[in-house]
């Protein structure tokens, strides 16, 4: 019998990314990521809770929603792409709309606008619902863990901010 899936990353809330045809650059199997693949989500009786996209990056699903950039959301400048996060149905929670994005983590995500192809542009973070939390004034914001997140407003200059995006001061980015 003949493999269904090319690659499949483990189960994570319930969901396991699946390549359903071989990816064009090699995959990211350590990161959790996939890069220029056909992709789906399967269940744990091995249903698919959507119908194959091609995508440009897929990461598994975090904080119930799964960071996903499709081909046919490519800008006609550059070439770039802009990606957004499905829900547990397959459906797009937030539609692709922004240059670079992260995982959720702790029901916030970094999100990036005006980059030209992942470089530049401003981050800052938007809740489930896709609404942005924290203003886009960042070169650089981490996930958060425990209620803090790191950023970067200037280069070189670390800063611990808390879920109002307040710089907490004293504390270092790790």
């Amino acid at each position: 019998m003949q493999a269904k899936y090319f690659a499949v990353q483990p189960f994570r809330e319930g969901f396991a990314l699946v390549v359903t045809e071989k990816s064009w650059q090699p995959l990211g199997a350590e990161t959790g990521e996939f890069r220029l693949s056909r992709i789906t989500y399967i269940d744990p009786s091995g249903r698919e809770i959507r119908p194959p996209l091609s995508v440009r990056r897929a990461a598994s699903f975090a904080d119930g929603l799964a960071l996903v950039v499709p081909d046919s959301a490519l800008r006609t400048r550059g070439g770039c792409a802009q990606g957004g996060y499905l829900n547990a149905k397959g459906d797009w929670a937030i539609k692709p709309q922004f240059d670079d994005l992260r995982d959720f983590s702790e029901g916030l995500a970094a999100v990036n606008l005006g980059a030209k192809c992942a470089i530049g542009g401003k981050w800052g973070y938007i809740d489930k619902e896709g609404q942005v939390t924290i203003p886009m004034k960042f070169i650089f914001a981490g996930a958060f863990h425990d209620g803090r997140a790191c950023v970067e407003e200037e280069p070189g200059k670390d800063e611990v901010i808390d879920r109002k995006g307040e710089i907490i001061r004293g504390e270092k980015c790790r």
